[in-house]
């Protein structure tokens, strides 16, 4: 009589397979590093506008009052932008993020040696008003800040699969008409921030 074989549960399949080396779908490539630096200037510029616009939307009859804070919704973007680059690039993560930083900062910089005013800037800091070069140095400053800190963010969520997964899914070249959906995305949230900053002053004033 012959040996009747019991076939073998699906656990022990699954483990037989991971124990031959065969593993689930990898994740799509993702874009060339030189193509991912060229999409971080442009989602950077789509991203830093959308925010300089979600917030002049709030505060449109206090432009003055505000300028240095739509400034900083400003390198908020730029932050973004790169972060969503990064995530793209399917190598040298760092490297995409760290040239990507230095170009918007330096392009900011670049405003220098066109002649920016010795005049005082727009902003008043507890009675100090910095000069228009000042004030652009320190913003050139916190860009690339911005820049880098959207750097680590964006190389976290390439190795979150279910972070990366849904971004990576889309065919690179349509990274380059998507700044639409990006704008749409972004632009609120500098709304979302202060309706959510008005609910917790009301809850901690009830």
């Amino acid at each position: 009589m012959d040996d009747y074989e019991i076939p073998a549960p699906l656990y022990m399949v699954a483990e037989s397979e991971l124990e031959t080396g065969v593993s689930t779908p990898a994740l799509p490539r993702g874009l060339n590093p030189i193509a991912a630096v060229f999409v971080a200037l442009w989602y950077s510029l789509t991203a830093a506008g959308a925010m300089s616009s979600g917030f002049h939307f709030l505060y449109e009859h206090s432009q003055n009052d505000y300028f240095l804070a739509q400034n900083l919704m400003w390198t908020v973007g730029i932050g973004i932008g790169i972060a969503i680059a990064v995530c793209l690039a399917r190598s040298s993560h760092l490297l995409v993020g760290g040239i990507s930083s230095l170009l918007m900062s330096g392009l900011l910089l670049s405003l220098l040696l066109l002649g920016a005013g010795n005049g005082n800037s727009e902003v008043s800091l507890f009675g100090f008003r910095p000069s228009q070069t000042q004030f652009l140095v320190a913003i050139a400053v916190l860009m690339l800040l911005s820049g880098l800190l959207g750097t680590a963010s964006g190389k976290a969520m390439r190795d979150d699969e279910s972070l990366a997964g849904p971004i990576l899914g889309i065919r690179g070249g349509h990274w380059f008409w998507l700044w639409l959906a990006v704008y749409a995305w972004v632009a609120i949230f500098p709304t979302g921030i202060y309706y959510l900053w008005l609910e917790i002053i009301s809850s901690g004033y009830g």
